[in-house]
């Protein structure tokens, strides 16, 4: 009975796409973000955090999405090789330079990013939409 419970749950899950996995990691939400033209997707475990996204989406004067690089995609942010610390996520006013890049930059060279970098922080960035 088990097995037949989770081959259903897996059935349910690509059905649905990865937005019914990201759900049950209980993330508070998901959201499609841009840079140079080019789409990325950042979860946010903290539910004020989420709400501060969501404020970002269609404002003339954005704040800088900021989160320290991880390899994998996490689960969300395909077709990417990195992604975001959900548990690490700000918008802030002022960032340094060096964490500022395209999406392309980081899967360019991962590593560096992670061991030097540290954190990505897209000063055009833009959050589009919330999609979970």
């Amino acid at each position: 009975m088990r097995q037949i419970l989770i081959f259903a749950y897996a059935i349910v899950a690509m059905a649905c796409g990865s937005d019914a996995i990201f759900r049950q990691s209980g993330a508070a939400g998901l959201f499609k973000a841009t840079n140079c033209g080019q789409v990325f997707y950042i979860a946010i475990d903290d539910p004020d955090m989420a709400l501060i996204a969501e404020a970002q989406i269609n404002t003339s004067n954005p704040l800088v999405l900021n989160g320290p690089v991880i390899s994998g995609d996490g689960e969300f942010n395909h077709p990417w090789s990195w992604h975001l610390d959900p548990t690490d996520i700000s918008f802030d006013e002022v960032t340094i330079e060096l964490c500022d890049g395209c999406p392309q930059a980081i899967e360019d060279d991962v590593t560096t990013w992670i061991a030097t970098v540290e954190r990505f922080c897209p000063w055009s960035g833009r959050i589009l939409e919330r999609v979970g």
